[in-house]
C-alpha cells in the first residue's frame, strides 16, 4: 500500500519541521480559539520534559497484538503513551461497525474513554473521509 510510506515520509517530514522551527510560542493562525491556543501553550511547555510523539492506532493494534485493552507498541517501547493518538473514522459515514482500517468504533470510544485522563492534556486526532463512490 502507498499510504503506509506516505504516511512515515509525512510524520518524518512534520517532525524535522517542528525540531527546525523554534519560533516561541507563536501559532500559525492567528485567529486560533482560545482552545487550540491552550493546546499550543501545553505542548510547547511539554517539549521542554522530552519529545512529544503521535501515534495513529495506537491504543487499537500493535505489531503482534490485536486490541487489548490499556496496550500501546508505544508504551510497549517508551514505557508511556504518545502524545498524540489519531484514530481513522473511514466508513464512519457509511454505517459500518468498523473502520476503513477494520478497528471496530465501539472498540475505539471504549479506549478513549479508558485514556480520557491521560489525553486530557495531550491530544488525540480523528481523521476520516467520505467514502469513494466507487467503493
Amino acid at each position: 500500500m502507498i499510504l503506509k510510506p506516505f504516511k512515515y515520509f509525512l510524520l518524518s517530514v512534520t517532525i524535522i519541521v517542528f525540531i527546525s522551527c523554534d519560533r516561541g510560542f507563536s501559532p500559525a493562525d492567528r485567529n486560533a480559539t482560545g482552545e487550540t491556543l491552550n493546546l499550543f501553550r501545553s505542548m510547547y511547555e511539554l517539549q521542554e520534559r522530552g519529545v512529544m510523539y503521535g501515534h495513529q492506532d495506537d491504543l487499537m493494534y500493535g505489531l503482534s497484538w490485536w486490541y487489548e485493552k490499556g496496550r500501546s507498541d508505544t508504551k510497549d517501547f517508551t514505557g508511556d503513551y504518545p502524545a498524540v493518538a489519531g484514530f481513522e473514522l473511514g466508513h464512519l459515514e457509511l454505517g459500518h461497525d468498523r473502520s476503513i482500517d477494520s478497528v471496530s468504533f465501539e472498540q475505539i470510544a471504549e479506549q478513549l474513554k479508558i485514556h480520557c485522563s491521560y489525553f486530557r492534556y495531550l491530544n488525540d486526532t480523528m481523521l476520516t473521509g467520505p467514502a469513494s463512490p466507487d467503493g
